[in-house]
């Protein structure tokens, strides 16, 4: 009972009260790996890896058959940068459980962000033993071959993708049919291309809003998009010389939440400032009377927010639940949605437009206790003013996050151009630099944390 009532706590996004509620359960059951378990992803999400780590080493020491154990172990230390380490937890979790997708999922994701194709490819190949006809997964895998230049080897996924639409008649199959032309022909771009027009059901859909961010605080670009009632949102992860992108809706956890909305607005922030870009959506149909049409839909619909969880989690992203959400929850006819810290206490709140009413202005008062920092760049010379297109690169607490000023965000909306950082419970910044668009780069000193930070680009004194 009380394991349940701090899970409840930890999807209400308290830590802290999950801790207590977890400590009673190891000092009622000391024997029990799960326990262990869980008091771990309450410390990890309160900030406290390296407490967490121990945690888990101590669930493995109780139940070391239990290749979830090695996954969050794995996760754990993938969060602190040890990937190495990481990879280790991981192949420990695939020897016990060889179709094990979530270490699969992860062991493919570091071997892409190393380059390796051939170990993606493997780990991809595996996943498919399992489930030999899942879609998604025989897409990327022909993605990866095709952007690794293995078309002929590209041509066995496709084909096989083929062989299960056989007869369907949708626009994708005809984008299939040249991505396997493309392969036969050794034409690795035009096959990539192909592929990643319509979602993995092969269907075209209709955006609206759009953001984009380093959501997993990686060199990896993530684009969310906002689409038609039914319909997921898209999020497109990727990047690259050649740049592939593959959407990882259902993977990263927002694909079934969102397919029932009308999502209009799009936003990236972090909203509790714990160092994760977090993600909001403002949602309403466009037909008044849809409900007298299609029972399952109404015209007003509440707000989204979905927490990133990082690595210690399952997926990436989860949705605060609706008693969490407080102002968010009420259904509205959203549209466009903008940022701003309207209230100078560091973090971020929300305007949000609405037909048939007026904008809604939400106050963010969350009480995490996290450290932020607020950068705002003016260019000069040969750098635009605002400093629209300039990347800003922070390291605190041994993450390395990156935000470029980009204001147009979201559904017809415009931020404001100072960039919020969340540091979670780091006490200091340990760099800061600032790219701007004219190629240059300025190291920024930062003497404390939970301030506003201006940075002002220095021109040449005139010869």
């Amino acid at each position: 009972m009380r394991a349940n009532i701090g899970l409840g706590y930890l999807q209400q996004g308290n830590p802290g009260k999950a801790l207590a509620e977890f400590k009673k359960v190891i000092e009622l059951l000391p024997d029990e790996a799960l326990g262990y378990a869980d008091l771990g992803v309450a410390e990890f999400r309160h900030g406290h890896r390296q407490e967490a780590e121990a945690l888990v080493k101590r669930a493995l020491g109780r139940g070391p058959t239990n290749p979830d154990l090695s996954v969050l172990l794995g996760e754990i230390l993938q969060s602190q940068g040890r990937d190495d380490d990481a990879i280790r937890a991981y192949d420990d979790a695939v020897t016990r459980a060889p179709n094990h997708v979530r270490a699969r999922y992860k062991l493919a994701k570091l071997a892409e962000k190393r380059n390796e194709w051939r170990k993606v490819a493997e780990h991809l190949t595996a996943l498919l033993r399992g489930k030999p006809d899942n879609l998604a997964v025989l897409l990327d895998l022909a993605r990866v071959l095709l952007q690794n230049g293995s078309t002929q080897e590209a041509l066995g996924p496709l084909q096989r993708v083929s062989a299960l639409y056989d007869g369907v008649q949708a626009p994708f199959m005809k984008f299939l049919g040249d991505a396997v032309k493309a392969a036969e022909a050794s034409q690795a771009r035009e096959a990539t291309r192909a592929i990643q027009i319509f979602d993995s059901n092969g269907n075209a859909r209709g955006a609206m809003g759009i953001d984009a961010a380093h959501y997993r605080n990686d060199t990896q670009w993530a684009i969310a998009i906002g689409n038609f009632a039914n319909e997921m949102s898209a999020l497109y992860v990727g990047g690259g010389q050649v740049p592939s992108f593959d959407d990882q809706a259902i993977i990263a956890g927002i694909g079934p939440a969102t397919r029932k909305a009308l999502t209009f607005g799009v936003l990236f922030f972090d909203y509790d400032l714990d160092g994760r870009p977090d993600l909001f959506h403002a949602n309403g149909h466009i037909e008044d009377q849809i409900n007298q049409v299609q029972a399952s839909q109404q015209y007003a619909q509440p707000m989204q927010l979905f927490w990133n969880c990082g690595d210690g989690c399952a997926q990436t992203f989860v949705e605060v639940p609706k008693e969490a959400l407080g102002a968010l929850a009420q259904p509205i006819v959203g549209r466009g949605a903008v940022y701003a810290d309207l209230d100078g206490d560091g973090d971020l709140d929300l305007v949000v437009t609405q037909i048939g009413g007026p904008p809604l202005v939400l106050r963010n008062d969350q009480a995490s206790g996290n450290q932020w920092l607020r950068v705002r760049l003016e260019g000069a010379g040969k750098v635009n003013r605002d400093a629209i297109g300039s990347w800003v690169e922070l390291t605190a607490g041994g993450i390395t996050q990156r935000q470029q000023v980009t204001p147009t965000r979201s559904y017809l909306s415009q931020v404001k151009r100072t960039i919020t950082f969340g540091l979670g419970k780091a006490e200091q910044v340990d760099k800061l630099v600032v790219h701007w668009t004219d190629g240059t780069t300025t190291n920024v000193d930062v003497p404390s944390v939970n301030r506003v930070v201006e940075v002002r680009k220095q021109t040449p004194p005139a010869q």
